[in-house]
């Protein structure tokens, strides 16, 4: 973990430095995924940002983590230690269990397997730009805010719950089935 003063002014705030943080490049090959900065704000105020790799990571593991800082966080602020349940499965349980599922990652079927499965995948979809691609990927994304009507938001959460899913999931899956239909009827499939 890393501690350092936000030197930022008020205008652009500590949030200048979460945005600089946020965009770290990990070294996979020295570096474990996942690096913390507590930014001093204040004399007696704090600001925890937190970045991990999506290799360590992902959108499940989140909620997990919060309430185990939080947890943490309350027992330090009492003078306490955070008391742990012991998990009913390590993460070494899931290595074997995988392992004997699917064989060892040096096992000659597997990768054959996945040799064949990827080989006529295109480095590149051909899919039609509003713009040219960069010589140079940024990786900076951008966001874009989609306001969904009422109802249109009660019929996609009811989908989800009949399907036992998420409703990003579900909506995510629309977007793929509009997506080819679109492609379809425009000719670029």
């Amino acid at each position: 973990m890393f501690a350092r003063c936000s030197r930022r002014r008020r205008s652009r705030g500590w949030w200048s430095d979460i945005e600089d943080v946020s965009a770290y490049a990990f070294d996979l090959e020295s570096e474990i995924p996942l690096r913390a900065w507590a930014f001093r704000v204040a004399v007696d105020e704090w600001v925890l940002a937190a970045v991990m790799h999506h290799i360590a990571g992902d959108g499940w593991s989140l909620g997990p983590l919060a309430r185990d800082l939080a947890s943490a966080y309350g027992a330090r602020c009492e003078g306490a230690v955070p008391e742990w349940e012991p998990l009913p499965v390590q993460y070494a349980d899931y290595t074997l269990w995988q392992r004997e599922l699917l064989g060892d990652e040096g096992d000659a079927d597997q990768v054959e397997f996945w040799r064949n499965e990827l080989a006529s995948v295109p480095e590149q979809l051909a899919l039609p730009f509003d713009r040219p691609r960069p010589l140079v990927a940024s990786h900076q994304g951008e966001v874009v805010e989609v306001a969904f009507e009422a109802g249109l938001h009660r019929r996609v959460m009811s989908l989800a719950r009949e399907r036992g899913a998420r409703t990003f999931r579900s909506a995510l899956r629309w977007r793929v089935v509009w997506t080819r239909r679109w492609m379809i009827w425009s000719g670029s499939s």
